[in-house]
């Protein structure tokens, strides 16, 4: 649970919208960061924390609404980070991986294609899958 003052510094950082409540302060990327006793955390865990209390080693804060910059308790749950990748191949937001999007024919031709000099991202584009996907599996 968060004291007042700390309560009142995080939600200076929040914007809230009907559904979503969209943190505007510092971030990385996508997530919002929030300084705790001198600790800088990501702000869903800090607000899912302050409402449901401590998250147990092993788990991530995933979001529903899938609006990583939403710190709203309501849009968020704990899952491993399987979970989390399941979360997000369900929802299409994540490509599946070369093996499972390719026919073993297309994953030969890929790597006689790196072998010829193409580049990995080259091939991720003919093949539409991201360059640290096909370097992950030519690499196998």
């Amino acid at each position: 649970m968060m004291d007042e003052k700390t309560e009142k510094r995080f939600f200076k950082h929040v914007s809230k919208t009907e559904t979503c409540w969209i943190w505007i302060g510092a971030n990385t990327s996508e997530y919002g960061l929030f300084k705790v006793n001198k600790n800088t955390l990501r702000a869903p865990r800090v607000i899912w924390e302050s409402y449901n209390g401590p998250i147990t080693p092993g788990l991530e804060v995933c979001h529903k609404c899938d609006n990583p910059a939403c710190v709203n308790p309501k849009h968020l749950f704990l899952g491993t980070h399987g979970d989390n990748i399941k979360d997000a191949y369900d929802k299409g937001r994540r490509q599946s991986t070369l093996k499972a999007k390719l026919t073993k024919e297309n994953i030969k031709e890929a790597k006689y294609l790196a072998k010829l000099g193409m580049s990995l991202k080259a091939i991720g584009q003919k093949f539409g899958v991201a360059e640290t996907t096909i370097h992950y599996n030519l690499n196998k």
